[in-house]
């Protein structure tokens, strides 16, 4: 024959082609199977594998048949104890050991990707979403207004998008937020996603069932109260209470899927000062405001403004307000000293205002005039109003800097049916984080596959990582990668098919890499890496930049001045 593909069916208990159900067994038959024990197999005890040379033709023709019927096999397994989840997922593919129906909360980036993956993988979601469209804080009637009118992505498209589902071509790289919005919209009618959700619908409650949370949590996370023998994510039940335009209801589910984002309630500490400069002067003529509710630079024409904050959206605060202020102060962690350039000055921790509005520093006056307004971009808390954080056992910390107690940053501990999708931060890719989160929980939801014990143990691993600094716990940056593979691999995903998805991974992460480099050197500097045009050939495994003309002009990636 021209071309041979292998497949590997799990051989029960003789080389015989009734290891495989349905049209499967035909492939078996006509072949000639040659059994071997491979050392995967022996170390985690699943037996002999029967290892099929197939036609490539005869293979395409029942293809799809033969990947159902042979994950039936992997359910009957499951079923019958003869395999392990994370053992029948070394087989390749997720394990269909249960079919949920699942709750979830949020229709944002993160809701699209959890609906997708849970009803790929058999279960049944329902989408509870506050607003009137797909996208979240994206959309472009967006409920919770945290994007502001000017904002442009800060991350090209070809590192944003979905391996499944590319960007409209003719967009630039960097692209509006109403473009991204959009996105998410041919997001769920690429995936036929429209008929599981329930638009302006706002979740008021998720508690246990009743006579599900009477006991705690058994040594293999299950309920000791709930069903009671087999542990994992099938042993609570949940009551979700929600309103919406065609008045209330509670509704009960298996599962619950929290994927509604974190920028409710915006994280604003007091800085040094803060309290006696804003008495310093008459009410009102001083201002402290979150960047959620920033919109425009316009606000702060002609006055000194102090951003607080060194990530993403303390930039984009900083670097449109130059020209339009009268000054521009930046503090924030990743300045190591005092530094002024012409109306801009950056400011180290520890500087602190004063109530005539200069702001000093280790007893020395930083040049500028006085602070007329304060900008806080510092994030958001982790608040989640629906959830019973006593009954369930949730932990936020003292000012809800962090979600406990997870595993992975995805499932709860001891209630192992209760999941989260989108908790991390500093995330490189989003979109390719919420699909992994959504694989892992599709795939747990199926058939859980680990302990009380591992999932504690992760727990205390993260903790020791992170020590006092516990705003840390969900902090990822460039270990994110490594997370999105491991998820990816504990879901199922193996074979030709995990080498694809990591070559593309890798791809982005390159992608990625040269666009970090070409970011200011200041807070406040020019965002010409906005003007860059990215192209990938995932086939080839290749990407290309085109620099804006400025940059083009120094002969070097970086423009003559900040």
């Amino acid at each position: 024959q021209a071309m041979l593909e292998p497949t590997v069916v799990p051989h029960l208990s003789t080389p015989s082609p009734h290891a495989c159900p349905g049209p499967a067994r035909a492939l078996v038959a006509s072949a000639r199977p040659r059994c071997c024990t491979s050392t995967a197999a022996a170390a985690t005890g699943a037996g002999p594998l029967v290892v099929v040379l197939v036609s490539a033709g005869a293979l395409g023709a029942t293809a799809s048949a033969a990947r159902r019927g042979f994950r039936t096999t992997r359910r009957r397994l499951l079923g019958h104890g003869r395999w392990s989840s994370t053992q029948l997922r070394a087989m390749g593919g997720p394990v269909e050991g249960r079919s949920c129906r699942v709750a979830v909360i949020g229709g944002g980036p993160a809701g699209v990707a959890s609906c997708r993956f849970l009803a790929e993988n058999g279960h049944k979601p329902v989408v509870f979403e506050a607003g009137s469209d797909f996208g979240g804080i994206w959309a472009r009637d967006a409920p919770n207004k945290v994007v502001y009118r000017g904002l442009v992505t800060n991350l090209p498209t070809v590192a944003m998008q979905s391996f499944d589902l590319d960007f409209p071509a003719g967009l630039p790289s960097y692209i509006k937020g109403a473009d991204l919005g959009d996105y998410f919209v041919s997001y769920a009618e690429r995936f036929d996603l429209n008929k599981f959700f329930r638009f302006r619908t706002q979740v008021t409650s998720v508690r246990l069932a009743e006579g599900e949370g009477e006991g705690e949590a058994g040594a293999d996370g299950g309920s000791s109260a709930g069903s009671g023998g087999s542990g994992g994510a099938d042993t609570d039940a949940w009551a979700v209470a929600f309103e919406g335009a065609e008045g209330r209801g509670v509704e009960k589910f298996d599962a619950v899927v929290v994927a509604k984002g974190h920028y409710d309630e915006p994280y604003a500490p007091e800085i040094l000062g803060q309290r006696a400069w804003l008495a310093g002067a008459e009410s009102g003529a001083r201002t402290v405001v979150h960047s959620r509710e920033y919109d425009d630079p316009a606000r702060h024409a002609g006055r000194a403004v102090l951003v607080v904050g060194g990530r993403s959206s303390a930039v984009d605060v900083a670097r449109e307000l130059r020209g339009v202020a009268r000054w521009v102060y930046v503090l924030e962690k990743g300045c190591q000293r005092l530094m002024s350039v012409g109306g801009c000055t950056h400011l180290p921790l520890g500087a602190a205002l004063r109530p005539d509005g200069a702001v000093e520093v280790g007893g020395e006056v930083a040049p500028g005039p006085p602070v007329d307004d304060v900008i806080l971009a510092t994030g958001y808390k982790y608040v989640f109003p629906f959830l019973d954080s006593e009954q369930l056992g949730l932990e936020f910390g003292p000012e809800a800097r962090f979600v406990e107690p997870l595993y992975m940053h995805i499932v709860h501990n001891r209630r192992p049916s209760l999941c989260f999708v989108g908790i991390p931060l500093a995330v490189p890719t989003p979109v390719h984080l919420f699909e992994a989160q959504a694989r892992f929980v599709a795939a747990h939801l199926c058939a859980p596959f680990s302990t009380l014990a591992e999932r504690e143990g992760w727990l205390e691993a993260r903790r020791a990582a992170v020590g006092e600094r516990t705003q840390d716990l969900h902090f990822l940056s460039a270990d994110a990668w490594n997370y999105m593979r491991e998820l990816t691999r504990m879901s199922g995903m193996a074979g030709a098919e995990y080498e694809v998805y990591e070559r593309r991974l890798a791809l982005v992460a390159e992608v990625y890499a040269d666009r970090v480099a070409k970011r200011p050197q200041l807070p406040w500097g020019d965002d010409w890496f906005r003007r860059c045009q990215y192209t990938v050939d995932w086939e080839a495994g290749t990407w290309q930049v085109s620099l804006p003309e400025e940059a083009q002009q120094t002969g070097t990636d970086v423009p003559a001045a900040l």
